[in-house]
């Protein structure tokens, strides 16, 4: 079998799975490019050497603002491969997993950035008059959801009793999300009062001609509205600003994993580091030796 029916393969596969079209486009971009480099040859004369060559050569090339790309993207591209590889080994149509004998490139995961408590303040008084973008940027302060998950949320999915949210997250698996009292009365008072949907639409956020408002639509609206308030940053931020309060407040860690439905707590743990910011701080100002005359 050739490399590049393996990846068209690879993919009917994951689309079987019900992986979102948006992963698999991003799966897509990277085996096209390794293909690209590789050439369409045999499955049996992949080397972990055309893999470690790909990698240096794509790690190598100009990113968005004509530097390197970012090691997280490189991390990535590498990430694709790996799951390539180790499917058509499990396939056996390759005699042993390619990446087993490859290094993954170095990741130096930077601490994640987050909103101040003035740049929300900043954020939710910008939109005050606006009913709907309130609630949307109070949402995802309040419950740490992703941009896709928004945009899918329907009005069946909203427990108001409970205070609950149902979310379809990443690979389409779903999750409930606890609402606090504020947004919940929030979104009743939007849903019941404001909102002004076109016949059979669910969804809850809605355009001004009462269609769904989209993955793009949303993103931009994000991002204007950060750029007019100079920050830097688009609605991942939010996710992370919601995370770092959570544990600040005095949140549970297992409890933040949950919510943020990571599979792995090393995930949740990384939030862990902005609070060391807070122990500097704080030790800047009452550490014992510089208040000393």
């Amino acid at each position: 079998m050739d490399l590049k029916t393996a990846m068209q393969a690879f993919q009917m596969e994951n689309a079987a799975r019900k992986l979102s079209a948006r992963t698999r486009r991003s799966y897509q971009d990277n085996l096209d490019q390794f293909l690209d480099y590789a050439g369409n040859m045999a499955l049996s004369d992949l080397t972990p050497e055309i893999v470690n060559q790909f990698i240096q050569w794509y790690g190598d090339r100009p990113g968005r603002m004509e530097d390197k790309i970012s090691p997280a993207t490189l991390h990535k591209a590498y990430s694709v491969i790996n799951r390539f590889c180790r499917w058509i080994y499990l396939q056996r149509w390759t005699d042993r997993c390619i990446t087993d004998f490859t290094k993954a490139p170095r990741l130096n995961k930077p601490i994640k950035d987050t909103l101040t408590e003035d740049e929300i303040a900043r954020l939710l008084h910008s939109v005050r008059g606006n009913v709907r973008d309130h609630l949307i940027f109070s949402f995802f302060l309040d419950t740490g959801c992703r941009l896709n998950e928004v945009v899918q949320l329907d009005v069946d999915d909203i427990d108001f009793e409970q205070r609950l949210v149902k979310v379809h997250g990443k690979g389409n698996k779903e999750g409930v999300v606890p609402i606090g009292q504020r947004v919940t009365r929030d979104l009743f008072v939007y849903i019941h009062n404001v909102r002004d949907a076109a016949p059979g639409e669910d969804a809850v956020f809605v355009n001004r001609d009462g269609t769904r408002l989209e993955y793009n639509g949303l993103s931009q609206l994000i991002r204007r509205r950060f750029h007019k308030l100079g920050i830097d940053g688009r609605a991942h931020k939010m996710r992370h600003t919601f995370a770092t309060q959570f544990l600040r407040n005095g949140g549970n860690l297992e409890a933040l994993r949950r919510i943020l439905r990571h599979s792995d707590i090393k995930v949740t743990q990384q939030y862990l580091h902005l609070l060391n910011d807070d122990l500097i701080a704080e030790h800047d100002r009452f550490a014992p030796m510089d208040r000393m005359h």
